[in-house]
C-alpha cells in the first residue's frame, strides 16, 4: 500500500485513539495476532467507542523479517510489541470488535492530550505530496514526509 494510501486511510477512519494493552496476553508467534485493550485518549469517533471502553483488533508481530509476508499490514517486532503499554491506532468496525484502518500501530510510551501520528488535512496531505513529486520523489523528501506521518 503507497504512502498516500496509507494516509488517506487515516483520514477516513472512523476512530482514532490510544490504547492501554498488557502485553503478556498477546500470542508470542508470529502473524496476525489478536489484541485487547482499554481506551485511554480519544481523538475522533462516534459515542459507541469512549476512553475506559475495551477494544479488540488485530495486529500483525513478527519474530524474522523471512515471517513478514507482504500485503497492507504493517508489521511489528514482536520484542518492541512486548515493550510497550500503549499504541495509538486508527480503528473502523463496530466497537468492541474493531478492525485497523491503515493497517499499522504506534506503540507509544504514554498516553497523550494530543495525537502521536500525525493526522494531515487534505490540503496538507496534497502539499507534501506535490511537494514529493516537484523534487522528482527524492528519498531524502520521502524519508521527510514518511517521519511527518508517524510523528517524529
Amino acid at each position: 500500500m503507497s504512502l498516500a494510501a496509507y494516509t488517506e486511510r487515516r483520514l477516513r477512519a472512523p476512530y482514532h485513539v490510544q490504547v492501554k494493552f498488557n502485553p503478556d496476553l498477546i500470542q508470542r508467534e508470529s502473524g496476525i495476532v489478536p489484541v485487547q485493550g482499554e481506551v485511554v485518549t480519544k481523538f475522533r469517533g462516534d459515542d459507541k467507542l469512549s476512553v475506559g471502553d475495551e477494544v479488540c483488533f488485530a495486529v500483525a508481530l513478527y519474530h524474522n523479517r523471512n515471517e513478514v509476508f507482504l500485503g497492507a499490514w504493517s508489521w511489528t517486532h514482536i520484542d518492541e510489541f512486548n515493550e510497550a503499554e500503549f499504541l495509538e491506532v486508527f480503528l473502523d468496525g463496530d466497537p468492541p470488535n474493531c478492525g485497523v484502518h491503515d493497517y499499522s500501530v504506534l506503540l507509544i510510551d504514554a498516553p497523550s492530550t494530543s495525537p502521536r501520528a500525525n493526522v494531515p488535512t487534505e490540503k496538507e496531505l496534497s502539499d507534501q505530496l506535490a511537494e514529493w513529486e516537484a523534487h522528482n520523489n527524492s528519498p531524502t523528501l520521502l524519508e521527510r514526509l514518511q517521519r511527518w506521518l508517524c510523528g517524529i
